[in-house]
């Protein structure tokens, strides 16, 4: 899911490429061969655990930003700790944040419906 999420945002990848992985995200598996590469610099979210409407992302590929706001933000801080990111607090603000992400997805793999098809690596954020 991780890679779905940054893919939809990405400005390195094609539109095939971001309905690719938006489709295999849904289980729709098929009509595809080789990887992809999903790669993002730097995200960084943060929300507060006081005002829980102040929730925000930045997504970071080269010198290009993306922001995301509300339930987009949520949505992607949520599946970074589910990938394993780690959260920071500091005075009524939850961060959470990773860098140098690369996922691979692989449709073949998927297909074979045995536990892989989409790895992600990525840093501690900095």
């Amino acid at each position: 899911m991780l890679a779905a999420i940054v893919a939809s945002h990405s400005p390195l990848l094609r539109a095939g490429q971001k309905r690719l992985v938006a489709r295999l995200a849904e289980g729709k598996i098929g009509g595809a061969a080789g990887e992809i590469r999903v790669t993002a610099d730097a995200i960084r979210c943060r929300a507060s655990n006081v005002d829980i409407t102040a929730r925000g992302c930045e997504l970071t590929f080269g010198n290009r930003k993306v922001a995301l706001r509300g339930r987009g933000a949520h949505e992607l801080a949520a599946t970074l700790a589910e990938a394993g990111a780690v959260a920071d607090a500091a005075a009524g603000t939850v961060y959470i944040g990773l860098s140098n992400l690369t996922c691979v997805v692989s449709p073949d793999e998927l297909l074979q419906r045995g536990g892989g098809g989409a790895v992600c690596r990525f840093d501690p954020a900095r």
